[in-house]
């Protein structure tokens, strides 16, 4: 018995020794493991203890280089990435995607039959973690607008939902996650006469870039609302050789914000905001541009990838879409709703 209790302790002694190299790695170590590993790897080698999930890893990037894509239509959803595709059921509507989260607001009628989503249960989603933070109800018309500040599960995080009504009156309302209730932020008339305002049809895109909220409109103009000077402008769209141009996305890159407009894709143009003026952007700087009908995003790229300042839309038949598919015999051109994840980054 004595000598089988000390064979037992000794490998027992060799195990917690083994354990215990393993939990003392040195950061530069640890750094290396997570710089090759995508978030969700991130997210698994930081939880095996505790000396890894203290380590400090600022400024580590995942090796996840391009956006998830998803698909949905009102009885399923579909996350795509290079390696993996995951299917769900869901029976909600896409309104914005930033910083790996996704805001859905869940179909309570039959679009086709009600203007309105009548008291909508407004929610944020990340697949990256699978959580769910849950937002007040809201009555929801069609044509809204939706974006979010920060990260969601910041504290500091607003969420913003945009209007134009029958009126012509642009209507801003916000909430935070946790609270019960939206606050009205604003409602204001934009336009100088009747004449102008027929101009303007609901609003496209919605945008927030350091403390200024943008909204883009089918012609002439995007509005800028800030929430904390209850101040709002109006930055008339650019001209290309004289034309009038309908420009259609606005992307926040940087803290910059851009314009974009996807038929003539040599022309972006970042907002000078002392100056009140766009100016043209002649390169996309090695970056790829990935656009959606709710999320637009900037990736930067190595020089030798094939996808190196080149731009996707949302519903593509690039490389990287077509392999997806053909891998896995997806065809998701039937798909309602549609916008790309930005994969995250440890802080």
């Amino acid at each position: 018995m004595a000598v089988g209790g000390g064979a037992e302790s000794k490998r027992m002694k060799i195990e917690r020794q083994w354990s215990s190299s393993w939990s003392r790695l040195p950061e530069d170590i640890i750094f290396s493991i997570m710089n090759r590993l995508g978030y969700v790897g991130q997210l698994r080698f930081r939880a095996v203890c505790k000396s890894w999930r203290q380590a400090n890893i600022r400024g580590i990037k995942s090796a996840d280089t391009l956006p998830w894509k998803m698909a949905v239509d009102p009885r399923s959803c579909c996350f795509m990435t290079l390696l993996t595709i995951k299917k769900y059921t869901v029976d909600s509507k896409v309104l914005a995607s930033k910083y790996g989260w996704v805001l859905f607001a869940k179909r309570e009628n039959d679009e086709e039959e009600y203007p309105y989503m009548t008291n909508a249960p407004l929610f944020l989603y990340t697949p990256f973690t699978n959580r769910i933070i849950h937002l007040p109800n809201f009555i929801l018309k069609l044509d809204d607008k939706a974006t979010f500040s920060m990260p969601p599960d910041s504290p500091d995080c607003e969420i913003f939902v945009v209007r134009l009504d029958r009126d012509k009156k642009l209507l801003i309302r916000m909430c935070r996650p946790g609270e019960t209730t939206w606050i009205k932020l604003a409602i204001f008339k934009f336009f100088d006469t009747e004449d102008s305002s027929e101009k303007y049809g609901p609003a496209h895109n919605v945008e927030y870039v350091d403390g200024v909220l943008y909204i883009s409109f089918e012609q002439i103009a995007v509005v800028a609302y800030n929430p904390k000077l209850d101040d709002s402008k109006l930055y008339p769209y650019p001209c290309n050789e004289g034309k009038n141009i309908v420009y259609e996305y606005l992307l926040e890159s940087d803290g910059n914000l851009l314009l974009y407009h996807d038929e003539l894709d040599d022309l972006v143009f970042r907002l000078d905001r002392p100056q009140m003026k766009w100016i043209r952007i002649h390169n996309l700087d090695d970056r790829s541009l990935f656009l959606g009908t709710n999320s637009s995003l900037f990736i930067p790229m190595e020089q030798t990838s094939e996808l190196v300042n080149t731009r996707h839309a949302v519903v593509c038949h690039c490389s990287m879409c077509t392999k997806i598919s053909e891998s896995f015999h997806l065809d998701v051109r039937h798909m309602e709703d549609y916008c790309w994840i930005q994969v995250p980054q440890m802080i």
